[in-house]
């Protein structure tokens, strides 16, 4: 039957046998009409089922030859379709598999960079330590400080940016008289001190200094410190002990971030004195620039807040100008 249908595969064939069987049919009829005999009769019914057959087995094998021929065609687009449906498949499995990788490597290295911030972290941790001690060793751990633990300390001060590479912290000698006592370190690289006390007024016009010399105990260099005061028309006694505790503080909180760096001094119970500006370090965290002391409403803002201490923000506003006063200023500030 393929093969029948195979050679009925072209519409002229179709016709052939259509013309055929036709031709048959009417040699059946022309057979049963002329001629009575039993055999006439007989070779006509033949001739009339043969003629039938061509004419309905050529058609349908025509037809089967095109629904074979489309079926194939749907079979091999089928096949094509599910071919390309497998790569599809391949591919976006090979997708899944090299996303995954991906994600297992990112997922690594965030692994690894927050291991490596746990560990930065904890460095500065310990190294804010180290510093906050060197710092409270000279006065809040209620100690004698030695010459080489200043010297550390003003030293860490200094390559940490916590004081301005050029002075060192200060504080008031007795508390509203405007004189001052700053503790300053510089690197011996000249003839002069490299631990020296400094007696300055507010505006920060030093009156006196007195180098604190290797092998002098503290005790003798804060003798020498009376007798400056006293060679200037002033009290020589100072709680030392206070003004030490002090300046440790103002080290400490200088350390504690970095807006407080470049500290100068403390206006206690909350501001501090920086290079740039003031700057609070106990209630809520607030800067303030030099742009901003003389602004009403900077200044409302922030005295408005229940936490802010008007008394001491006011007290160094007032010092941060004596040691920044204008161009045309007849005593220039030594910061």
């Amino acid at each position: 039957m393929k093969r029948f249908a195979a050679w009925l595969r072209h519409w002229w064939v179709a016709v052939a046998a259509f013309v055929v069987g036709v031709l048959v049919l009417v040699v059946s009829w022309f057979a049963q009409e002329r001629m009575s005999s039993d055999a006439a009769a007989w070779w006509g019914s033949v001739l009339t089922n043969v003629g039938a057959a061509v004419l309905l087995v050529a058609p349908i094998a025509w037809a089967s030859e095109r629904l074979t021929r489309q079926v194939e065609t749907v079979r091999e687009d089928v096949e094509e379709t599910r071919n390309e449906t497998a790569a599809v498949r391949d591919d976006v499995q090979r997708i899944r598999d090299e996303t995954a990788e991906q994600v297992e490597g990112l997922r690594q290295e965030v692994a690894t960079l927050r291991d490596l911030g746990d560990r930065l972290r904890d460095l500065r941790e310990a190294e804010t330590g180290r510093e906050t001690a060197a710092y409270r060793r000279i006065g809040l751990d209620g100690t004698v400080p030695t010459r080489e633990e200043m010297v550390a300390a003003l030293a860490l001060a200094d390559r940490n940016g916590v004081v301005d590479p050029r002075h060192g912290p200060r504080a008031a000698i007795w508390p509203g008289q405007g004189v001052y006592l700053r503790l300053r370190y510089v690197e011996a690289d000249y003839d002069g001190p490299d631990l020296a006390f400094e007696i300055m007024s507010e505006g920060g016009n030093v009156l006196r200094i007195v180098a604190w010399n290797e092998g002098v105990p503290l005790e003798d260099a804060i003798l020498g410190v009376g007798t400056a005061l006293r060679l200037e028309g002033m009290d020589p006694g100072f709680d030392a002990t206070d003004w030490l505790r002090r300046i440790s503080e103002t080290l400490t909180v200088g350390a504690s971030r970095p807006t407080a760096h470049r500290i100068v001094e403390l206006h206690q119970p909350q501001w501090a004195v920086t290079t740039r500006g003031v700057v609070s370090y106990s209630g809520e965290l607030c800067d303030l620039s030099p742009d901003e002391f003389d602004d009403g409403f900077a200044r409302e803002q922030v005295e408005r807040e229940p936490w802010a201490d008007h008394q001491s923000l006011d007290s160094a506003i007032r010092a941060w100008k004596e040691l920044n006063p204008p161009p045309d200023s007849a005593w220039p500030s030594t910061f």
